[in-house]
């Protein structure tokens, strides 16, 4: 506020009139009063501005403007508009009416251009005005402007692709070393002047699965490479899984954008290999034996006992899922009696011929021997297919007349069916794979 006195002193001059001269009169005190504002003063921070982005995204940044004039009462308010911009930076938005030593934080909004990638750079300008609304009364005018420096790094985005969407293992046997399958994964994002790398990596929760790879450093645009899953068939089984793959796009500027998890489905049947047994059911004789060697011994028979019957059965012992099974029989052994020895096919598991049966009729004395071969073979809808060495089943009979006859020492029948058994042949059984 401003005040003072000016003191008017008055003449009366006779110059071209009286002709008398100067003559002093009174004088009068005038009172002067007024208020003085200083004009607002104008700031806009951050400066200068750096906003990087992907392509696409927003990048702004809000302007922080500051009337920088003295708080005491005599400042005027201050107005800030959008000026001219130059190049990649945007600004929108003003303020009105700021007090002295007051900001603003969100009037005004720096941009940057993201419609493509590549390194950004341009100028905005913020004009400054003094406005006098509600402090001196006077209209705004014009109290400069500031340039700001706007720049930064718009990266293109990476995009994974997997060359697969499921990954079928067919059918392999427990125990079996299978391969992993690979699946390829490829930054599909296009070249550009500032790309993304695509990061990540592959994990399934499965146990009866497995899954290792990963991205390393990052694809560049258009680059590839394989990340892989296995199968774990320690155990038989029909399974169904998945595998996840996660990835992220990467460069220094930007937190990493996370992109959708790429789904992997994974199925596998792990066989039992088919096992090929007989089994004894009901009737005469000693049954033995497993793997590729049985025996049926039906033991001394008197010559009165008459027919002998045994009921026997063929499986394929194993449990599912398995191989199937094919085979046919040949039989040796005119004195005895065969029924059901016919060709088979497709047995799966647990199934079996349960009419098997073999008859043996003590009209004569001595001993005896028959042997019945299977050739057999298991196989799967994989085109797997596997022969086994013949699978004997050795039958023996002694016959004696206890009423005529003295009836052989035991060591001697023991020894004679062993003979026996040994001419008939013994090989060890082994699988072979086609």
């Amino acid at each position: 506020d401003k005040s003072g006195v000016a003191t008017i002193d008055f003449e009366s001059d006779g110059t071209g009139t009286s002709g008398l001269g100067i003559t002093s009169l009174a004088s009068q005190d005038v009172q002067v009063t007024g208020s003085v504002y200083r004009l607002a003063q104008g700031e806009a921070a951050p400066d200068p501005i750096v906003l990087n982005a992907r392509v696409g995204d927003t990048a702004e940044q809000l302007l922080v403007i500051t009337n920088t004039a003295l708080a005491d009462g005599f400042s005027e308010r201050l107005n800030a508009s959008a000026g001219a911009t130059v190049g990649d930076a945007s600004l929108a938005g003003s303020v009105n009416l700021l007090a002295a030593q007051a900001s603003d934080n969100g009037g005004m909004v720096v941009g940057l251009d993201t419609s493509s990638a590549g390194v950004k750079s341009g100028t905005t300008t913020v004009e400054f005005a003094s406005d006098g609304t509600g402090t001196s009364g006077f209209t705004a005018i014009n109290n400069g402007s500031q340039i700001l420096d706007v720049s930064g790094n718009v990266y293109q985005a990476a995009v994974a692709s997997a060359s697969a969407s499921d990954v079928d293992f067919g059918i392999v046997h427990v125990g079996e070393i299978v391969g992993q399958q690979a699946v390829a994964v490829t930054n599909t994002a296009p070249a550009a002047a500032l790309n993304d790398v695509l990061q990540g990596s592959i994990s399934t929760s499965s146990t009866a699965f497995n899954a290792s790879g990963n991205l390393g450093a990052g694809l560049g645009a258009g680059e590839s490479t394989d990340l892989f899953v296995g199968l774990n068939t320690s155990t038989a089984g029909i399974f169904n899984g998945s595998a996840t793959i996660n990835t992220v796009s990467h460069n220094d500027d930007l937190a990493d954008l996370a992109l959708a998890d790429l789904s992997v489905d994974l199925v596998a049947q792990v066989n039992n290999f088919a096992n090929p047994a007989f089994s004894f059911l009901s009737g005469d004789g000693t049954f033995s034996g497993s793997g590729f060697n049985f025996s049926l011994d039906l033991g001394t028979i008197d010559i009165a006992d008459g027919l002998q019957q045994t009921s026997l059965a063929l499986f394929n012992d194993v449990i599912g899922p398995a191989d199937l099974l094919d085979g046919s029989f040949t039989v040796n052994g005119p004195d005895f009696g065969f029924s059901g020895f016919d060709p088979f096919s497709a047995l799966g598991a647990g199934d079996g011929l349960t009419d098997l049966a073999i008859s043996f009729d003590a009209a004569t004395l001595g001993a005896f021997t028959g042997q019945v071969v299977l050739d057999a073979k298991g196989y799967n809808g994989s085109g797997y297919s596997g022969e086994f060495d013949d699978i004997n089943l050795f039958i023996t009979a002694i016959v004696t007349d206890t009423g005529t006859e003295p009836i052989p020492e035991p060591g001697t029948i023991v020894l004679l069916a062993i003979g026996l058994v040994a001419l008939a042949g013994y090989r060890i059984r082994a699988r072979r794979e086609k």
